[in-house]
């Protein structure tokens, strides 16, 4: 599938760390698809900054205001472009997770690709509340290895459910 999609793209050698944090905040709120800020090294060996940012033409000119309004950058390139993707849906299960004689009830998510559900990805918010809750059980699951577990409880057909081997304070 593919929808038309614009890349701003601009450069900048006056704007600090705290400024640039709260402008990401800014254009998401304006109707960024994604944004992406580069640290480079500008003219007379200045530091800056390069910011790329993807938005639908709809949201051109939110962008080109935050440009101007609160960074004061006065030029930058825009790039229209096809934006191209798959079918992608998110699914949620409700899971059980033992650890010896502890049982966590939890939901968990994740995004299937080309409704092909061996290709699931467990969401990484969810990956990570999940280790958090873990942890506060004295149990520190490596990511990866948390993520591979909730991935096979998310293609599973019946009710999942993850039995972990590990003692309480094992790493």
């Amino acid at each position: 599938m593919e929808k038309p999609g614009v890349i701003m793209y601009a450069q900048a050698d006056h704007l600090n760390g705290e400024l640039l944090g709260a402008a990401l905040d800014m254009f998401y709120q304006s109707g960024a698809s994604n944004v992406n800020i580069l640290a480079t090294v500008t003219k007379k060996n200045r530091p800056g900054y390069i910011l790329i940012i993807d938005c639908p033409p709809s949201r051109i000119d939110a962008i080109e205001t935050i440009f101007t309004r609160e960074l004061r950058i006065s030029g930058w390139h825009q790039i229209d472009t096809t934006h191209r993707y798959r079918n992608v849906r998110v699914i949620e299960k409700a899971v059980s997770i033992s650890i010896g004689d502890i049982s966590i009830q939890t939901q968990i998510s994740g995004k299937v690709l080309d409704d092909d559900l061996f290709n699931v990805r467990p969401e990484a918010e969810c990956c990570l509340a999940v280790k958090q809750r873990l942890r506060e059980i004295g149990v520190d699951l490596p990511y990866v290895e948390l993520e591979k577990h909730l991935r096979q409880a998310l293609i599973c057909e019946q009710d999942p459910a993850i039995v972990l081997n590990v003692e309480k304070g094992e790493s």
